[in-house]
């Protein structure tokens, strides 16, 4: 019977391409399948999803800042006298 073969979390994520804290994310909310060998984590090579579109992803949107100044007056938004928008 042969042992299956373990990954570091780096090449988990080079593997993924994705960063080595997104794989430390997946192991802590029971997405990826991991051993721990002493004080090392390691994944077994089977558990690794077969795509990346399986793996559960959060999008972050941008974060958005008011219009100001000149591109206020551009967009027709009232401004103060500040120049900031209304």
């Amino acid at each position: 019977m042969s042992r299956p073969t373990l990954l570091t979390p780096q090449q988990v994520a080079d593997h993924l391409g994705v960063s080595r804290k997104t794989v430390y994310k997946m192991i802590a909310d029971g997405t990826l399948a991991h051993q721990r060998v002493r004080s090392m984590i390691r994944i077994p090579e089977d558990s690794l999803p077969v795509t990346v579109k399986a793996i559960p992803m959060e999008v972050p949107y941008p974060k958005t800042r008011p219009i100001t100044g000149e591109f206020a007056r551009m967009a027709h938004v009232p401004v103060d006298r500040q120049g900031d928008a209304a």
